[in-house]
């Protein structure tokens, strides 16, 4: 791995640093020369269609179509399409992209049916379709097979899943007062997703006059201010200053003081998704 960092340096540092503190060895890499890797790196600054023109005719391998094809995502979205796509080529066990057939195609989509649930499959098979779009666009597969593969249906279902106010403030009483309970409460008031609640720094609490407002660094690097209620800004206020230590992130892991949750530290699996009627 070290050969492939010093070939693509900028590139490496900034799309693929998570992959380096990764147990497992990265899989998709690009490996070409310097001129090629440098201008494939590159495009991870250009638009979709313009991706695609750099990299056509150039592609060497299954992986570094891969690669390509994660350029310009998020480091959540990379992960989850990274994880998709091993499945995928661990089910091959070798069998290269080109020589692929339908059949395959459809007994994977058969086995993951048997194990997995219809949302996961329909995720799987997306991320597959997907692969074999790009592939078959750049002229690296000679056909795009992965229109063959139909994902399930996947049952939405959103108002099962959506809380009422009396059922949010059971979740609220039933935290552990202090940290846990302020998370859930900022998640639910500025309707964060976790991951953009989980990254909240100190310095992204702004005072305004009539209360105060939080720097929210969303999905796609997209950065958007949220109004708090004073009530709630007063609350993340008192609760920085009362803990001990200099902690960066908002809600810092106890163990690790400058280190985000790994996770909402609540076993409920529900939206917090407030009603609107």
């Amino acid at each position: 791995m070290g050969e492939s960092e010093d070939r693509l340096s900028g590139f490496a540092r900034q799309n693929d640093a998570r992959a380096r503190n990764d147990q497992n060895p990265a899989l998709f890499e690009l490996t070409q020369e310097p001129s090629t890797a440098q201008r494939i790196g590159s495009a991870i600054f250009l638009e979709a269609g313009q991706i695609e023109s750099v990299a056509r005719a150039e592609v060497a391998s299954d992986q570094e179509l891969v690669a390509i094809w994660l350029l310009n995502r998020s480091v959540n979205t990379r992960k989850t399409y990274e994880t998709e796509a091993r499945r995928f080529f661990s089910y091959l066990k070798g069998t290269r992209l080109k020589e692929v057939r339908v059949a395959d195609l459809l007994k994977f989509q058969a086995t993951l049916s048997e194990t997995r649930a219809p949302s996961s499959v329909a995720l799987t098979l997306s991320v597959v379709r997907a692969i074999f779009s790009f592939g078959f666009r750049l002229g690296y597969l000679e056909r795009d097979l992965g229109s063959f593969l139909k994902p399930p249906r996947v049952d939405r279902s959103l108002n099962e899943r959506i809380l009422s106010e009396s059922e949010v403030q059971k979740l609220f009483a039933s935290a552990r007062p202090g940290r846990d309970r302020l998370l859930l409460k900022t998640i639910y008031v500025a309707g964060l997703r976790i991951s953009e609640a989980l990254t909240l720094t100190c310095a992204d609490l702004i005072t305004r006059e009539d209360g105060g407002q939080i720097i929210v660094h969303g999905k796609g690097g997209r950065v958007r201010e949220v109004l708090l209620p004073a009530g709630l800004f007063l609350e993340l206020q008192e609760f920085v200053s009362e803990r001990s230590g200099s902690a960066e992130f908002l809600f810092s892991s106890r163990s690790r003081a400058n280190s985000p949750l790994s996770g909402i530290p609540s076993s409920q699996g529900c939206s917090l998704t407030r009603r609107t009627s």
